[in-house]
């Protein structure tokens, strides 16, 4: 057992806590006592005079043997208290030792991930089989909202979702030019939205269309080089796509058309000649062990853009990585253009786990597929029952956004 010492405090609470001391006579009986004793000693104060040379009861020996008697009894009591504590440290340490030695013994958990920043003030999501970088199922009363926003090198933009009330006196693009102050493009590792000081409006075609207007201060930034006009024109597509509007419309400071260096004049966007579709590649941020779902654009077919999402991008080869492993074989791969049906056969043989590394893959095949007029996704000869919240076994529906950031 271990020396233990006491300051004045610690040894008050421990007087205070020995056991209470009740004196069980009857006080009649202790008063008559009292009052024998005093008419003793009035009987015995001529002996006391004659006695004088005898030294009197000094004052201070009481409180000394009170005091005397007080250390025995601690000393009595103390080696029992200090045992009992060091029983209970002992089976505190016990049990704590037994719940390590529990937690040791669960199964390996798949690589953690998050939906937000490390070091942001935004909540971090850890993959537990189930988290999701997709937005596959809304509530009635809830829509999203998807805004595009450059990666923090300027070099391509990144889908940003939101999920927002439904309804109100709001227009959808109302929302959409509000949605900046829902940004935090430096916690996500993003650079800042590059639409901050455009003007947006819509445009009745006809009776089931509508365009996009966009127009542009006349000293803007979109046609300085060949990465910020790329930017430029994927954010407004982006932004097209969230309004359902096939043509977008151009103007400078109010007057027809943009200038961007690689393009001359442009006038107007055609989407629906637009033929590029964009494979999904997975994005993270230096230093951040967030992630994301970032498209490139190649007009390709759909077989062949899964074997592209195997290969690297050349923009960036520490940050964007390939969504679907190179080791991954695909015995077929077929879209039924009645149905809107894709079906995806792996190679015999092929073992997939429900980890973050497949759940990535799979829900950037989706949001591929969904690039391809896909409506559903089956996938056939997988050993998995599930991968994130997918059951692997059904068909699944393609998801409506990605990567949705708290609004």
């Amino acid at each position: 057992m271990h020396k233990s010492t006491f300051d004045e405090e610690q040894l008050e609470n421990l007087l205070k806590n020995m056991p209470k001391v009740k004196d069980n006579q009857n006080p009649e009986v202790l008063f008559a006592k009292v009052s024998s004793r005093l008419e003793e000693e009035k009987k015995n104060e001529v002996k006391r005079n004659d006695f004088k040379k005898i030294p009197k009861k000094k004052a201070w020996i009481l409180p000394t043997l009170a005091s005397i008697a007080a250390i025995i009894i601690i000393s009595l009591v103390l080696p029992s208290f200090l045992h009992e504590q060091d029983m209970a440290t002992e089976e505190t340490n016990k049990k704590a030792n037994e719940q390590k030695s529990l937690i040791a013994k669960k199964p390996e958990e798949p690589e953690n991930f998050t939906m937000m920043a490390e070091e942001g003030p935004m909540a971090r999501m850890a993959f537990d089989g189930g988290a999701s970088h997709l937005i596959s199922d809304l509530p009635e009363d809830q829509e999203f909202i998807t805004v595009a926003v450059p990666d923090g090198n300027a070099q391509f933009v990144v889908p940003i979702s939101f999920i927002v009330p439904k309804g109100g006196e709001m227009t959808n693009l109302e929302r959409i030019e509000t949605i900046k102050e829902h940004l935090h493009e430096e916690e996500w590792g993003l650079s800042s939205y590059i639409l901050e000081n455009v003007k947006f409006s819509e445009e009745q075609i006809d009776n089931n269309t509508k365009k996009l207007i966009i127009d542009v201060p006349e000293n803007h930034p979109y046609g300085n080089g060949s990465a910020m006009e790329v930017i430029f024109l994927s954010t407004v597509k982006e932004m097209a796509k969230q309004l359902r509007v096939s043509v977008v419309e151009f103007r400078t400071g109010g007057k027809p058309g943009v200038m961007l260096g690689n393009y001359g004049e442009l006038k107007a966007l055609d989407l629906e000649k637009d033929k590029s579709k964009g494979l999904y590649y997975i994005f993270q941020p230096n230093g951040l062990i967030q992630k994301y779902l970032v498209p490139f654009t190649k007009e390709i077919e759909f077989p062949e853009a899964l074997e592209d999402m195997k290969l690297p991008i050349e923009i960036d080869l520490q940050q964007i990585k390939p969504a679907i492993p190179e080791s991954i074989q695909f015995k077929g791969v077929d879209i039924d253009q009645n149905t809107n049906h894709a079906v995806i056969e792996f190679a015999k043989g092929t073992t997939l786990t429900n980890d973050e590394t497949n759940l990535l893959m799979v829900e950037a095949i989706l949001m591929t597929a969904k690039e391809y007029g896909v409506k559903s996704v089956e996938f056939k000869n997988v050993n998995a029952e599930f991968i994130g919240p997918y059951n692997m076994q059904e068909s699944i529906l393609v998801p409506l956004a990605v990567n949705p950031m708290p609004y």
